[in-house]
């Protein structure tokens, strides 16, 4: 028989501590042995027995040594790899790692688990440079106010993090309070990933515009150019053939000649002004931009013979 080691059993009983707690609000789903990788837990809150937002979890025994008083506050601690960092950014939902209080074996039973917001320190300061980093926390459950606690961390911390999380990767999503009748988005974070941001309002309207072209009516034709006019205002910033082809069919649409061409030169000019393309694949834009440019001609001409 294999003999199991002091760490496997404090880790064993850390796992399970915390999805006793955590069960007392949420929905809680084991990773089946074998096949864990960096997440222990997969959980899914509960809002008044309604099932609510998704988090997955990685739980972590920590021993004296791993808690310190700083300013007179209890801070936790744990050194985490920068392979398992990106990996836990490049999940769909938030992450947190939970650090139970292990002393000793059998241990006692901890007064409190510590909680680090994995998901939103990454969104915040990026992954680290070093091969592992430490991050610390003073954020806990306390068993003396167990279900107060968890309610706050499922009912405010997990919708926080969830709209948080979707703005780094460039979606801006009103934060799911659901007892809340106003808006509330996450601060302080979009500026960081506008770009991305920005690039996903463009496509946004570019596809939208781009099915109203798809229909035999024009029954969409007020969507369609308010789409026209909010891509128009990306093109200084880049444009890609699929808008750029919206662009063109949507002033055609309405025999939007002049616009069209107006459109075609202001591209053309910023095509030739990038620096994230190579010369060859400018030259290709350009010819393609010109038969473009030669097809409004003819379809121009065209509507004046007639």
């Amino acid at each position: 028989m294999p003999s199991i080691t002091n760490e496997q059993l404090k880790g064993n009983f850390a796992e399970n501590l915390v999805a006793e707690w955590i069960s007392r609000v949420c929905l809680v789903r084991p990773v089946a042995v074998g096949t864990d990788i960096g997440i222990d837990l997969y959980c899914e809150s509960l809002l008044e027995n309604d099932p609510y937002l998704h988090f997955w979890v990685q739980v972590k025994a920590i021993g004296e040594k791993d808690i310190i008083t700083k300013d007179g506050i209890e801070v936790a601690s744990y050194r985490f790899t920068r392979n398992h960092l990106e990996y836990w950014s490049r999940q769909p939902i938030p992450v947190y790692a939970f650090l139970v209080p292990v002393i000793g074996w059998p241990p006692k039973y901890p007064e409190r688990i510590y909680g680090i917001p994995v998901t939103r320190y990454i969104v915040e300061n990026g992954l680290p440079t070093t091969e592992t980093i430490r991050l610390e926390t003073s954020e806990c459950t306390k068993f003396a106010t167990i279900d107060k606690d968890w309610n706050q961390f499922v009912t405010k911390i997990v919708p926080v993090d969830s709209s948080i999380l979707l703005i780094s990767k460039g979606l801006v999503s009103n934060i799911d309070f659901r007892k809340s009748e106003y808006q509330h988005f996450p601060r302080d974070f979009a500026l960081r990933y506008y770009e991305k941001i920005l690039n996903n309002v463009r496509d946004a309207v570019i596809i939208v515009g781009s099915e109203t072209l798809k229909r035999q009516s024009d029954d969409h034709k007020g969507v369609r150019q308010f789409c026209e006019t909010l891509a128009s205002l990306f093109i200084p910033y880049g444009m890609h053939e699929l808008g750029i082809d919206f662009l063109i069919e949507s002033a055609l649409k309405d025999r939007g000649f002049a616009r069209a061409f107006e459109y075609l030169d202001s591209i053309q000019r910023q095509v030739v002004i990038r620096e994230d393309i190579d010369d060859s694949k400018k030259a290709e834009l350009i010819s393609k931009l010109e038969l473009i440019q030669q097809r409004v001609t003819n379809l121009m001409n065209e509507s004046k013979a007639v």
